[in-house]
C-alpha cells in the first residue's frame, strides 16, 4: 500500500563514500539513506488495510470490553462466594 519512489540514487565510493554528492551515513557497515514514504489512497472500491481500517482501534476495544467483562464476573462471583 505504498507508493513507489521514482528516486535514483547515486553511490560514489572512494576515499569516502556519497550518496548524491554528501558523505554517507554509515552504521556498522550499513549505508543509511533517508527516505520519506507515502501509504497510497484505497483505491475506489478497494477495502482499506492496516491503519486506514482501524481495525487495531476495533481490536483494542473488544479486548477492554472482554477485561471489563471478566473483572465484572470475578468481582462478582467474590462477592457471592463471600
Amino acid at each position: 500500500g505504498y507508493e513507489k519512489s521514482t528516486r535514483v540514487i547515486r553511490v560514489s565510493l572512494g576515499d569516502t563514500v556519497l550518496v548524491d554528492g554528501r558523505e554517507a551515513d554509515i552504521q556498522d557497515g550499513v549505508i543509511r539513506v533517508a527516505y520519506v514514504n507515502r501509504k497510497e489512497p484505497a483505491a475506489p472500491g478497494r477495502t482499506p488495510t492496516g491503519l486506514d481500517s482501524r481495525a487495531g482501534l476495533w481490536l483494542a476495544a473488544g479486548l477492554a470490553a472482554a477485561a471489563g467483562m471478566a473483572l465484572v464476573f470475578a468481582l462478582l462471583r467474590k462477592r457471592s462466594d463471600s
